[in-house]
């Protein structure tokens, strides 16, 4: 076996490691998990799952495929009162989790943050991760700047720090990640971003996306490339800016906006928004089910939604409500 562990003949189960002997692991049926995983999340109860798609484990392995339970397997959940929550997974096909989520309480308001490590980068989770505890720092420091200009300080402090870590591969590009980060002060919403993870606003109004991805994509059709046309391209999905850019700094944008008593927030790694090609679609997804179903499970929900759909990249999702 890959774990260096020696089976007698007629093993059908590495015991050291769980993986199958002579077969690729299963892969899920996107509906049953579909099904299994909206009724879980509502209900409040979090199931890990298995690389192959199955959330049915027995003493720590997979009935499905024989893999063993790793902490990779589990939705990791965090809340933040009753206002914040968030919930990541590695999703179906990666073996490694190299997304980041962050709720923080920060001087003057809440700061909630995804970022999505450039999986071509050396250290990719390790990028993500500085850049939202750096963020997130700065945001307690900066106390005497306001809103956007906060947000910005906060950002560029991260660049920097995601600059400054060890690059110890020629094969991979130095450390980047992408970063989404919002501050609600009473109900004013500051956010900023550099690279492709979103904000969704939800409200009275029609579902609005926030934030514009610096991609390949988007400035193909501003050129005038049709939208379908530049979709089929391989580089579709390409970022155009992001965090640890060592020979450019990165564009960081801002916005800023009122927010109601009917609020709510989402930011998202791409591995959710690439299933919802539009806001509203999104909203419908969030929204359905049980009407008092806690933010954790509704980030869970989202979660599972994307796993179900395909889940070929991480999923990371923040979610608040103006209360």
């Amino acid at each position: 076996m890959k774990c260096g562990e020696v089976l007698a003949p007629g093993f059908a189960f590495c015991e050291a490691c769980g993986a199958r002997v002579g077969a690729a692991a299963a892969d899920g049926n996107p509906a049953q998990i579909n099904a299994a995983g909206a009724d879980t999340a509502l209900a409040g109860e979090i199931k890990p799952r298995c690389q192959c798609g199955s959330v049915d484990f027995e003493d720590g392995f997979c009935t499905a495929c024989g893999l063993k339970l790793t902490k990779s397997d589990v939705v990791e959940v965090a809340t933040l009162g009753e206002g914040a929550a968030s919930a990541t997974h590695r999703g179906r096909r990666h073996l490694d989790n190299q997304d980041a989520v962050g709720i923080e309480d920060v001087a003057g308001g809440l700061a909630l943050a995804v970022a999505d490590g450039v999986s071509t980068s050396w250290q990719a989770r390790k990028a993500a991760d500085t850049a939202i505890s750096v963020a997130f720092a700065a945001l307690r420091s900066a106390q005497a700047q306001q809103g956007r200009e906060r947000l910005e300080s906060a950002v560029r402090a991260a660049h920097r720090a995601v600059c400054e870590l060890d690059y110890g591969t020629t094969g991979l590009a130095e450390p980047q990640t992408t970063l989404v980060l919002a501050l609600i002060e009473g109900e004013q919403l500051s956010y900023a971003w550099v690279g492709d993870s979103r904000l969704y606003l939800f409200d009275d109004s029609e579902p609005r996306l926030l934030t514009e991805d610096d991609s390949w994509l988007n400035e193909q059709v501003k050129a005038g490339l049709p939208l379908q046309a530049a979709l089929k391209d391989a580089n579709a999905h390409c970022i155009t800016q992001c965090l640890g850019m060592r020979d450019a700094e990165p564009v960081i944008h801002t916005g800023a906006c009122r927010l109601s008593t009917t609020s709510w927030l989402l930011l998202c790694s791409d591995g959710l928004w690439n299933y919802f090609s539009e806001p509203a679609a999104l909203w419908t997804r969030l929204a359905e089910g049980a009407g008092d179903a806690p933010l954790s499970s509704r980030c869970v929900r989202l979660v599972e939604l994307a796993n179900a759909a395909g889940g070929q990249d991480n999923i990371s999702v923040a979610l608040y409500r103006l209360r």
